[in-house]
């Protein structure tokens, strides 16, 4: 079309094959190369009479992604028969290569963004919010009520769907199990606006990294005040995320570094150095929570049998979408099952889609060596 013409320049023709999208639009002219183009006197019937000018072409070459095929098909296997609309994101722990990015949009329903997605993150965001309570010292040994209706923390109160089962005092990997928002809102009064974008900025919220398409790297703004920390520390709030930023968060915890993602090889990306932002104590505390939170807690619908891979890790949360959003919530699982780390993102209107199941049905086609 004539607006694809302008945008790549002379050397293309009407009916030449271009990339309109993605990484064939963002890596157009290595793909397809350069013509070789002369200036030229022409005779009669367009005999060439004498070249003027002549620029040598070159031909296009490969562009080579890390896409890995084996969990790609898995991702698109498991949101081939989804009502609702999700996005599942896996990258290679300990690299930081996107494994596989796929969506599925559902009638009525916005599509979910893997890369570029803009959400707040709810409770999963506790495994950011933990790192910072362990940092600061906090032993998960401490019994935290997890309450129906907080105590106000800055004058805001926060809620959570009753636990009765958990007893007047669990211990503090019940409440990390059950994603208890009232617990973690008390919590938060142990921490310090620094301690906590400190453990955002560990897990690479608001990285500046680089990749061929558009992302999002995630953003939690300074909080002003305890209510403001309490809303973050449970990932409510300011905090927004995309699918992308989680599933590095949890290749941190599995591999205990965090890696910039990658999604070219050749040519590669240029990227953040990986970091370990964490002690080896508190990543290993990180891990025995997430196994906690899917074998016995509100993960459990992920917890296919242990293979080859390992058992699966992780952690859940819900949020809503947006204000007049026809009451849409997001639905969250963020794990990681032997050295593919993920994020499953699910929107549904009812609240009561899981996010949990559709991990459970993506790790289970996982195979080794993945």
């Amino acid at each position: 079309t004539a607006s694809v013409l302008r945008l790549n320049g002379v050397p293309y023709q009407p009916g030449t094959t271009v990339g309109l999208s993605g990484l064939q639009l963002a890596f157009q002219r290595t793909l397809t190369g350069s013509p070789t183009t002369e200036v030229v006197i022409a005779g009669h019937g367009g005999r060439v009479v004498r070249v003027l000018r002549r620029w040598s072409g070159h031909p296009g070459t490969a562009v080579r992604t890390t896409i890995n095929s084996s969990v790609q098909r898995a991702a698109d296997s498991a949101l081939g028969g989804q009502p609702s609309s999700a996005a599942i994101v896996a990258i290679q722990a300990g690299t930081g290569k996107v494994l596989a990015a796929a969506d599925r949009k559902a009638g009525g329903l916005p599509v979910v963004q893997p890369l570029a997605g803009q959400y707040q993150p709810g409770q999963a965001f506790t495994i950011v919010s933990t790192a910072a309570l362990l940092a600061s010292g906090f032993k998960v040994g401490t019994h935290i009520p997890c309450v129906s209706t907080s105590p106000p923390v800055g004058g805001e109160v926060f809620s959570n769907d009753p636990e009765p089962h958990l007893g007047s005092q669990p211990p503090f990997t019940s409440d990390f199990a059950h994603a208890c928002s009232t617990a973690f809102a008390g919590l938060s009064m142990q921490l310090t606006v620094k301690s906590l974008t400190a453990a955002a900025d560990g897990f690479g919220l608001g990285a500046h990294w680089r990749l061929p398409l558009a992302s999002f790297s995630g953003s939690m703004p300074r909080p002003a005040g305890n209510a403001q920390v309490a809303a973050d520390t449970i990932g409510a709030g300011s905090v927004r995320v995309s699918p992308l930023d989680m599933a590095l968060a949890a290749g941190l915890v599995d591999s205990g570094v965090w890696y910039p993602p990658m999604l070219v090889t050749s040519p590669p990306d240029p990227g953040l150095k990986p970091r370990a932002p964490f002690g080896s104590q508190v990543v290993a505390t990180l891990r025995s929570l997430m196994r906690s939170t899917v074998a016995h807690g509100s993960g459990t619908a992920a917890n296919v049998a242990k293979s080859g891979l390992g058992a699966v890790y992780g952690q859940v949360g819900s949020a809503p979408l947006a204000e007049g959003k026809d009451h849409l919530h997001e639905d969250w699982f963020v794990g990681y099952r032997g050295k593919v780390a993920f994020a499953v993102l699910m929107l549904t209107r009812s609240g009561h889609a899981s996010a949990a199941a559709l991990a459970g049905q993506f790790a289970r086609s996982l195979t080794p060596g993945s």
